[in-house]
């Protein structure tokens, strides 16, 4: 149908349906995105922690490591010394009393004694002053405070991922749910756009406000012509007397108040909206209630159930009475 065709109370009544439209799918489309931000940060944790694994730390020094090496150092630089001692214990005094195998052992023992009593005064002590056994106190102590550190860490995960557990299965339904209706709802939108009433430029949640702004108003009796609702949308957007950018809408919102009422209207009746929502859902979360027995969530998506259908059946009988369309 063009515009041409439709009387001045037409207008007034298919931009109204549109304006709704047009509000109700960017309040729809505002809250979809912040339930599945919350969601995707919640399975995001989930999923960090998952191929984040807590490292390990190294096993600490022992004490025993410098005894050890003082020990075998002191077996080594003993048996040679020890076997020659030996040797010369059997030729020049124990030949005739003991065999030469006694005397090598005896010999062994004496030299590997000496040795370990060199290494254990002598080795040690430098040992201890080159901060060896400080180095070891503090490896320990160290390696004490990264297992209980890690199994703070494993605690603090545990929790957070309980917590990101009961967030997901809260909101993982209030997503898809949210997808659903605001789907229909531009599918209906769309179906009132077929009708071919509004040019496809000034399609939109700014422009269909602010045009049915002037037509409301009575500042225009029609959509086209010089002085239609498109010219004067145009001429006060090259004046900078509207804005058409969301972005800068949303930042600037209290400043629009007197030149686009209707767009204020509907983002600031959405923004009161969205903050009942969230604290319906801070509520859920804190409760082992269901969507359908919240009772903000469930009034909500019921209130666009009926209001889509509302919207269907206006558009049903708007088609009944212009079969022409």
């Amino acid at each position: 149908m063009s515009a041409s065709e439709l009387s001045l109370a037409d207008y007034k009544d298919y931009l109204k349906q549109v304006k709704d439209l047009e509000a109700s799918c960017y309040q729809q489309s505002q809250w979809l995105g912040n339930m599945e931000e919350q969601l995707n940060e919640a399975l995001g944790s989930n999923n960090y922690f998952m191929n984040d694994p807590i490292p390990e730390p190294e096993l600490p020094m022992k004490y025993s490591k410098g005894i050890r090496k003082a020990a075998i150092a002191g077996a080594l630089l003993g048996t040679i010394p020890g076997l020659i001692l030996g040797a010369i214990l059997y030729n020049f005094f124990l030949h005739r009393s003991l065999s030469l195998t006694a005397c090598l052992i005896i010999g062994v023992i004496i030299g590997i004694l000496v040795a370990w009593f060199w290494c254990f005064f002598v080795e040690v002590p430098i040992l201890q002053e080159d901060g060896y056994f400080h180095k070891v106190r503090a490896s320990q102590y160290h390696y004490s405070k990264m297992i209980e550190g890690n199994e703070n860490t494993r605690a603090i995960r545990r929790r957070i991922t309980a917590q990101n557990d009961q967030v997901i299965g809260k909101l993982t339904p209030i997503v898809q749910k949210s997808r659903q209706e605001l789907q229909q709802t531009q599918d209906l939108l769309q179906q009132y756009y077929n009708l071919g009433v509004v040019y496809p430029k000034y399609r939109g949640l700014i422009p269909i406000c602010t045009i049915y702004e002037y037509i409301e108003s009575g500042r225009c009796v029609s959509l086209t012509g010089p002085d239609g609702a498109y010219n004067l949308y145009e001429r006060e957007l090259r004046m900078n007397l509207i804005i058409d950018k969301l972005d800068t809408v949303i930042d600037k919102l209290d400043s629009i108040r007197k030149s686009q009422y209707m767009l204020y209207e509907a983002i600031q009746t959405s923004n009161e909206q969205l903050a009942r929502l969230s604290n319906a859902v801070d509520n859920l979360q804190s409760t082992a209630d269901s969507i359908e027995r919240n009772t903000e969530l469930s009034s909500y998506y019921n209130g666009i159930t009926a209001t889509n259908a509302a919207f269907m059946g206006w558009l049903s009988a708007y088609s009944y009475d212009h079969p022409n369309r």
